[in-house]
C-alpha cells in the first residue's frame, strides 16, 4: 500500500507542475496578431540620422592626370664657358640660386699647358720679328730678294695673330665669369680645383620666366590635347599651393625610357616652381554640364550606381548613370532626378527604399 500511494502522490505533483507552467507561459504569451490594431499603438519603426545637401546643376570637368617635373623651357639653359683649358679656383654660385645681372659665377685661371702655350707663341712671335729684321738688312744689302722679305713679314704677322688670339681668349691671367642678365642656376658642373678642356661648361642658368613643366601623357591621352589647354599642377613631396598654368608644346613622339608623351606646361607668372620639382598635373579636355552631387553620394549596388533622396520624411532610392566626375563632384542622371533635391551624403549606407530618417543637417 505505501508503494501504491508514493507512485499517486508523484503521478499528482507531476500533474500539478505541468498546470503550473502551462499558466505562466498563458500569462506571458506574445501579443496576438492584431492586437497592435485593438490597442490604436503603430510599431515601431527604425529611423536614419542622415546628412543631406542639394542637389545642383553645373558643370564638371573632364580631366586627365600625369606627373612630370620643373624644368628649363627647351633651348632656354644658357651655358658659360671660356674658349681654352683651364684651371676653376673658385665657384661662387650654388644650382637653385637666383641671380642679378653681373653676379659672379666662377673665377679660374689657365692651366699650366694653356700657359706654356701662350709663352711658346710669344717665342715664336720674337723670332719672327727677328727673321723680318734680318731679311730687311739682308735685301739692303743686296744679299736677298724682295721675296723673301716678304715670307719673313707674313711669318711675323702670323706669329703675332696667335699672341694677340690667345691674350684675347684672357689666357694671359685670371677670370672671373659673370651673369649677363637676371635668372636661376641650373646646375654647377665644376669644383675648385679642376682642370676644364676649352669650351667645356662650367655654369648653366635660366633666365626668371624661362621655367616650364614637362609631363609625361599615354598616348591615348595626348591625342585629345592642344596647345593653350588649362592644366592645374601640384607639387607631390610638399605642401605647395597648386597653381594653374597652359600647354605650350605637346610632343608628337615616345619617350624609349618611360613610353610616354611628354607635353611642356607653361606655369602662371605668379607661381612658386622649384626647379627638378616633381609634380602632379590634372590637365582639363572638356567640360560636361548636368545634375550634379557629391560623390559620396553615390553607392554601388550590384552592377549598377544607386542614390538616395529625402521626401516627407522617407529616403527615396534612385538608381543613377554616372558622368564625369573631379574634385569630388559628379554627374548623375536617374529618373525623377532634379536640382534642390535634398540628396543623402552621410548615413546613406543604411538606408532601405522607403525607411524613415531624421535630417542632421537642412538641405
Amino acid at each position: 500500500m505505501n508503494a501504491r500511494r508514493i507512485a499517486m502522490m508523484s503521478v499528482f505533483l507531476a500533474l500539478a507542475g505541468i498546470a503550473l507552467y502551462a499558466g505562466y507561459r498563458y500569462q506571458h504569451r506574445a501579443p496576438a496578431a492584431g492586437a497592435e490594431a485593438e490597442s490604436g499603438e503603430p510599431p515601431v519603426q527604425p529611423v536614419a540620422k542622415v546628412a543631406v545637401v542639394p542637389i545642383k546643376e553645373g558643370s564638371v570637368d573632364v580631366t586627365t592626370t600625369a606627373y612630370g617635373t620643373v624644368e628649363a623651357a627647351p633651348g632656354a639653359t644658357q651655358t658659360f664657358s671660356v674658349p681654352f683649358e683651364s684651371r676653376v679656383t673658385r665657384v661662387i654660385v650654388v644650382a637653385g640660386q637666383t641671380l642679378k645681372s653681373e653676379d659672379p659665377l666662377v673665377e679660374l685661371e689657365p692651366s699650366p699647358d694653356a700657359l706654356l702655350q701662350l709663352n711658346q707663341a710669344r717665342q715664336q712671335r720674337d723670332a719672327a720679328r727677328n727673321q723680318q729684321d734680318l731679311a730687311q738688312q739682308r735685301l739692303e744689302m743686296k744679299l736677298t730678294t724682295r721675296q723673301d722679305v716678304l715670307q719673313a713679314e707674313q711669318a711675323l704677322a702670323a706669329a703675332e695673330l696667335n699672341v694677340r688670339s690667345m691674350e684675347g681668349r684672357g689666357i694671359d691671367g685670371k677670370k672671373t665669369i659673370h651673369a649677363d642678365a637676371q635668372g636661376i642656376v641650373s646646375r654647377v658642373a665644376v669644383q675648385p680645383g679642376q682642370i676644364v678642356p676649352a669650351g667645356a661648361a662650367l655654369v648653366e642658368t635660366i633666365g626668371q620666366n624661362q621655367i616650364v613643366v614637362r609631363l609625361g601623357v599615354e598616348s591615348e591621352d595626348a591625342t585629345r590635347l592642344r596647345d593653350g589647354q588649362d592644366v592645374r599642377i601640384e607639387p607631390v613631396n610638399s605642401a605647395a599651393a597648386v597653381f594653374g598654368g597652359r600647354i605650350l608644346r605637346v610632343t608628337r613622339q615616345v619617350d624609349p625610357q618611360t613610353r610616354l608623351v611628354s607635353v611642356y606646361v607653361t606655369p602662371e607668372e605668379d607661381a612658386h616652381v622649384l626647379l627638378d620639382e616633381y609634380v602632379r598635373g590634372r590637365i582639363i579636355v572638356a567640360s560636361e554640364r548636368g545634375l550634379v552631387v557629391p560623390s559620396q553620394a553615390v553607392l554601388p549596388e550590384d552592377a549598377a550606381s544607386v542614390l538616395y533622396t529625402v521626401a516627407n520624411g522617407h529616403a527615396v532610392k534612385h538608381e543613377v548613370k554616372l558622368g564625369p566626375e573631379d574634385n569630388g563632384q559628379v554627374i548623375v542622371t536617374g529618373e525623377s532626378l532634379q536640382a534642390g533635391q535634398p540628396v543623402v551624403t552621410v548615413g546613406n549606407s543604411q538606408l532601405e527604399e522607403g525607411m524613415a530618417v531624421a535630417l542632421e543637417s537642412a538641405p
